[in-house]
Formats: structure tokens, sequence, C-alpha cells
């Protein structure tokens, strides 16, 4: 009996607890219904096709920032912000070689939020700012936008986070790490330039952004990953009034040594400011007490006279800026739009954009306990010093900071050249308002030593042929020429002006060849000429060559652009002779003897090279050697020997064992230099003049030739394995 009654009181018990487990999973499954009902609406329903588009990385350009999609499958926690990132660790370049544009390529998500349970869109719909739909805007128009997620480099979300104090950290992190290609952020780019809330005001973004880019404003030493982040400035409100960027407002006569226009900074400040406003060569402006919030931001008091803000800034030639609740505030963008020189007093402030502008040349940093002290040493700055310094920050404003579009278009063109860093603009790019690099073609900034992330389409090398009117034998080089596999094109640069200057047509039509042909001419008979980058020079790979030279055959110079890519930036030559440079007592002597290897420099005739030479022939070359050139043509190959040497400190390479030319013999021989032409004491004078300008011996003796293989096989069953037969043949 009392068994029976244990086992009915044990299911019982069971019948309790399974009516108890029934009615929680009951809760649980009513619960995951009512989560999933608004990912159910919107998947059943017509917009759903667009953000299926959308997650599948084919959303178009056309696509409306208006329109929000409901994030449809969550991940309950965020990833939090690595602080050890940097460009090896968090982000992968491999995405960004998909195309051979050398360029950029960046996707913009549609606006996405995370459903509610109840289904209210509305609630979770943020509007995007004026600035950040202008932002994400300028990405679309720009060359960098991709519209197929799958093929871009850097994904930027359309979550609005520039300023902190309109976002819930949690809220917005959670619909970051929910985005379709989060990846725990890596190659994403989040925009914010007022970063912190109160009462910590923190000097970065406080949402968990895992492995993105930060481009933030306020950056400090501390929060700023060095070579990953990016430090832009906080925009300012003024950046649309009409101000030109005009020679006068450099140099116009300034009222004011020092003025300080700030609303907000740190209390501790003000009574340093007290004192310094004692000084009657200085001005502190305050806020006026009658002033509505609209107005206040256009005007500024001192000793209760209204002054309009920020014209006055046009009268001062320094322009303090203090810390406040941030590290920095939007006058320091007004104080370069009007030429006032910014004055920071913050050590660890991250100037915009410091990892490409050099800040030095354009404002003035010092630390906090200085500011007693700026009286005196900004007294102390020359008139020329202030005049350069304000130049160089108006040009910075209207060159980066004059609109949000270009604030963003810069942000991306600094992330274009860590990736594409054989094609990024240079220092003299940045810094120099006068410098003319762009107008040089872009692969002219693409040095060999860099090898590129595809390789390109145009694959080959050019030809250019000094010619001083020699036209039958020029007739009989271009027929030899035309057989060449990888000869792309053929430019005569034709010298002799005295006869008739033949077509292009012509030209082809009486050498028979197929290889397309351009004929140039310059106003001087300079040989200077060859080495200046042409816009018609449309490989990398160049042979420079003679028309008198007709005994290279067509295998050796295929031979030579074989080398030449795997030795890019080397010169690439046949030797003719051996030159003796005596370093101790700056002579020279010949050889005729072509089959030594050791060499110091190799004349540029016939060779191969890499065009980017040009370009450092024509505006790195120092002054002083091309005014010598301009006097003395017949050392233009000395001279790019010298700079070559400068710039890769590598000996060029010689191949195969080919004596073609010959020289004059003299009598003593000490050090082996290998050319191809006869020098006369004006290459003596050249080459001591040119080791006086660079202040150095760049050459390298080096015992290095390339040959084919099978060369010197001469086995009558060789032949037909052998790619270049013709080569080294006497």
């Amino acid at each position: 009996m009392s068994s029976r009654l244990t086992g009915m009181r044990m299911a019982g018990s069971w019948w309790k607890v399974s009516c108890l487990w029934r009615i929680f999973m009951g809760i649980i499954i009513f619960g995951s219904i009512l989560t999933f009902i608004p990912a159910i609406y919107y998947f059943f329903s017509p917009s759903w096709s667009s953000v299926s588009n959308a997650i599948k990385g084919r959303a178009k350009a056309s696509f409306s920032l208006d329109r929000v999609f409901i994030l449809q499958f969550l991940i309950p926690k965020p990833h939090k912000t690595d602080q050890q990132c940097r460009m090896h660790t968090c982000f992968n370049p491999h995405r960004c070689g998909l195309n051979d544009r050398q360029k950029l390529s960046v996707y913009v998500y549609p606006p996405y939020h995370l459903p509610t349970v109840a289904g209210d869109v509305k609630s979770q719909i943020q509007n995007i700012s004026i600035e950040y739909r202008h932002m994400l805007q300028a990405i679309i128009k720009s060359p960098y936008y991709v519209d197929n997620a799958q093929q871009a480099c850097v994904l930027i979300p359309a979550l609005d986070v520039l300023n902190q104090r309109n976002v819930d950290p949690q809220t917005a992190a959670l619909t970051l790490s929910n985005l379709p290609f989060w990846n725990k952020g890596r190659n994403h780019l989040i925009f914010n330039m007022l970063p912190g809330q109160s009462p910590h005001f923190n000097t970065s973004l406080d949402v968990d952004r895992g492995q993105a880019i930060l481009a933030g404003g306020g950056f400090s030493s501390w929060s700023y990953r060095y070579g990953f982040d990016i430090s832009i400035p906080i925009f300012s409100l003024h950046g649309g009034i009409n101000q030109s960027w005009q020679h006068e407002n450099v140099h116009r006569q300034r009222r004011w040594l020092l003025l300080s226009s700030q609303l907000h900074y740190h209390v501790k400040f003000h009574p340093g400011l007290v004192t310094l406003a004692d000084d009657n060569r200085i001005l502190i402006l305050q806020r006026c007490s009658n002033n509505n919030n609209h107005k206040e931001y256009y005007r500024r008091c001192s000793h209760n006279q209204s002054i309009s803000y920020p014209i006055i800034l046009q009268d001062s030639t320094f322009c303090l800026m203090l810390r406040g609740n941030r590290l920095i505030q939007s006058n320091f963008l007004d104080a370069l739009k009007f030429g006032c020189i910014p004055v920071i007093l913050s050590s660890e402030y991250i100037l915009p954009f410091m990892e490409v502008l050099d800040w030095k040349r354009a404002a003035l940093v010092f630390n906090e306990d200085q500011l007693l002290s700026l009286p005196a040493i900004l007294s102390s700055i020359s008139t020329k010093r202030r005049r350069s310094l304000r130049q160089q920050g108006m040009f910075y404003w209207h060159s980066y900071f004059r609109s949000i579009e270009l604030i963003t278009l810069t942000t991306l063109q600094i992330i274009n050249d860590r990736i594409f860093f054989n094609s990024a603009r240079s220092y003299s790019d940045w810094n120099e308002p006068d410098y003319k690099h762009n107008q040089l073609p872009a692969i002219y900034r693409n040095p060999p030593i860099f090898y590129p992330v595809m390789s390109h389409k145009e694959i080959g090398f050019t030809i250019v042929i000094p010619t001083y009117g020699r036209l039958n034998s020029l007739k009989r080089l271009l027929t030899t020429l035309d057989t060449i596999l990888n000869l792309k094109e053929i430019i005569i640069l034709w010298e002799d002006r005295k006869s008739t200057i033949p077509s292009s047509k012509s030209l082809m039509k009486q050498a028979n060849i197929t290889k397309p042909i351009v004929v140039m001419t310059s106003q001087n008979n300079k040989q200077n000429k060859r080495f200046i980058p042409y816009q018609k020079l449309k490989t990398d790979a160049v042979f420079i060559m003679d028309n008198a030279i007709s005994t290279v055959s067509p295998d050796e110079i295929q031979f030579a652009y074989q080398t030449w890519l795997e030795y890019p930036d080397r010169i690439i030559r046949f030797p003719a002779c051996n030159q003796f440079w005596n370093i101790t007592v700056r002579h020279q002597q010949s050889n005729v003897n072509g089959f030594i290897n050791d060499k110091l420099m190799i004349l540029v005739g016939p060779a191969m090279y890499h065009r980017y030479y040009n370009y450092l022939y024509l505006h790195k070359m120092p002054q002083v050697v091309k005014d010598w050139l301009n006097t003395d043509s017949d050392c233009e190959d000395i001279a790019m020997n010298f700079l070559i040497a400068n710039y890769t400190s590598k000996p060029p390479i010689k191949v195969t064992p080919r004596e073609c030319f010959h020289c004059s013999p003299n009598i003593k021989y000490t050090k082996s230099l290998s050319t191809p032409f006869q020098y006369s004491m004006r290459h003596v004078k050249c080459l001591k003049y040119f080791n006086v300008v660079y202040q150095d011996y760049p050459f390298m003796q080096t015992s290095f030739r390339i040959d084919a293989v099978l060369m010197d096989n001469n086995d009558n069953h060789v032949p037909s394995y052998k790619k270049f037969s013709n080569v080294g043949t006497y």
C-alpha cells in the first residue's frame, strides 16, 4: 500500500513538472513569435527584394537614404573595440585587389536598423543628419564607389554617429554588429566628429566597433590608433560663408597679435585669459549676455561691445585654441579659413589628417602651461614666418577642409594611399600649394621599386629612337623591330629640323611594319628630351636606342624585356666596352673588352629601364645638373646613371656576353665601368662635376650577368627548345 502511494506521489510530481515545463516552453515560443513578427512581415513585404539584394551586395547606387531596412538575423552581442588594431592586423588588403584601377573601392550600406518586439519601425528610425547625408552622397558620386559589397575594399555603414550626443552607444553597436558584411568590423569605416558624452567626454567614439577604422574628430594621443584611425576636423557651420582664398588675405596687415574667440573652454584657463586681456595687442572675446542660442554663434562681445564672428578672425595674426569638454572645437577650421594662425595649447591633440599634412608649416602647438608665455613667443616670430604659416593654413583649408564632402573624400584618399602605396600622393602633393606633380599622368608616380597589386593589362614595352635624319637606316631598323613579340609601340624623336619630317603612316608603310609608330619633334636639338616623361609612353618598360645601332637582335631586346620584368628598378643593358673610373685621381680610361662583367655604371643606349625614371629626371634632378646638361647634352646618360644609382643604391644588370660596339683604347686600367659610347674629356668633366653635386660616388661594383637558357649550347637537337636562339651571337 505504501509503495503504491509512493508511486502515485511520484507520478503526480512528474505531471506537475511536465506542466510547468510546457508552460515555460509556451512562453518562450510565444515571445519568439512576437519577436520575429516584424522580420516575417518584412520578409514577405514587397520591399524585401531590395533588402535581399542589399544583403547579397547588389544594391544599386540609386538606393534611397530615406528608406530604412530592418535587420533580420540578430547577433546578441556586439564586438568590442580592438585598441591594438593596425592596418596589417585588422584590415584585409586582399579585398582591395579586385580591380586594376589602383583605386579604392567603397560600398555604402543602405540604412539598417534593429527590429522591435512590437514591430514599431518608426521608433527605430533615426534621421540621418544633413552633414552625414552629404558625406554619403559625396562617396556615392565619387570614383571610389561600387554598388557591389562583395567587390568593395572599404564598407561604410549608413548609421549616423557623427555626434555621439544623438546616439545610444548600445543600440548603435548592436546595429553595426548585425550588418550583413560586418565581420567584426574588418574593412569598415565609421565617421564621428563629436565623440564622448557628459560627464567624461572621451576623445574617441564610445561605441563598440570591433576592428573598424574610425575617422574621428578630437583624437588624443592616447586614443588614436596610429596608422589605422584617421583624425578629421570638427566641421564648422561657417564653412559655407563666402570668403575667397586670395592673395590679399595672406599679406594684409592685422590689428591684433592674438585673439581668443572660443566660447567653451576649461575653467582653469580663465585666470590666464584675464591676465592676457591686459595686453593691448590681445583681444579676448566672450559670449554676449543678451544673445539667444541662434545668434550667439555669429556674435562675440568684448567690454559690452558686440563683434561679428568669424569676420573678426581676419584682423588677428594668431588665434588661440583651448581645451574644453573636447580637445578641439570647430573654431580651428574658422581660423584656417580666415588666415588666423592656430595656436593650440594641447600637446595631446591629433591634428586633422596629420598622417599626410605637415602641421608645423601651418600651426603652432604649445603645452597648456605656456599660456602666459605666448605674447613673448609670438612677438618673436618674423613677418616672413607668419606669412608662410598663414598661407599654408589657408591652403590646407581650401584643399581639404572647405566642405564636408571634401573632408570625406580626403579621408578616402588617405586610405587609398595606404593600400596602393605605389601610386600614393607624395609629401609635395599634399603640402605644397604650387606643386605641379598632378599635371603628369598618374603612372609616373608609380615607383618601380614597388610592385603593383595586380598585373597591368598593358603588358609590353616601348622603344624610343632618337634619330638625326638617317631615314634609310631607320627604315631597316623598324623592319627588324617589327618582329619583337612584346613590343607595343615605337616612338621616334625626330631631331633633324632641316629635313622633312615623315608621318607615322608613311614610315609604317615604307618599312612594311604593323607596330604603331609615333613621330615626335621638339624645338631644340638636345638629347635631353629622350628622357622626358612623355604622355605617349603607355608602358612601364622603355627601351632606348639610336638608329645607328642595328646590331642588337630582336631576340636580345625581347630577352632584355624578360629580364626587366624580374628587375623593374634596374637598368638592363648590353655592354659595349668597359670604362674605368679611378676614384682616387678622378679620371677615366676605356677598354675594348666587352666580355668582362665587372662594372660600376652602364650608360643608357641601348638599354631598358622603367619610365618612372623619366619623371625623376625631369622633376627631381638637381637644378645645377640640369643647367650643366643644357650646355653639354652628351652627359645626359651619365646624369641618368647618377640619378638611378642614388635612388636605388643598386648596380645595373648586364645581359648576354655581347660585344657589339667598340671604344677607343687607352693605356691604363683601374676599375671597370661598362659603357656604349666613346668617352671624351667632356665626359670626364661631367663625372667629376656630378660627383661634387651629389657629394657621393653612388655606383656599386658588381660581377653579375644574366644569360638566356641554353644560349651556349650549339647541339643541333637543342635549338627547338631555345626560346632566344639569336642571343649572344657575334
